[in-house]
């Protein structure tokens, strides 16, 4: 009598850490979804962040484009002007 009731008192401790065991493994893998979860946003939010940033390099270099011809259009006017001699004159004396 005495080992089956030392028997049911190991048996009463292992079902106990079982469950603590069980209770952990649970904590674990809900840490692993809310990672998992997390993971996921950021590597969405850098797809965005790296497609906005090469949407932006675009744009920029657009202007620099245009910038270049306003540039060589100007340095084409002074050329011209300074070619042609012409003197702008006001008409007020």
């Amino acid at each position: 009598m005495e080992t089956l009731g030392k028997t049911n008192s190991a048996l009463c401790e292992l079902i106990l850490e079982i469950r603590e065991v069980c209770k952990s493994q649970q904590f674990l893998s809900e840490q692993y979804e809310d990672m998992k979860h997390t993971f996921q946003s950021s590597t969405e939010e850098v797809k965005a962040l790296r497609s906005e940033n090469q949407d932006l390099k675009d744009c920029v270099r657009k202007h620099k484009d245009v910038s270049c011809q306003t540039q060589e259009a100007l340095n084409d006017l002074e050329q011209y002007g300074r070619r042609e001699c012409h003197e702008l004159r006001s008409g007020l004396v």
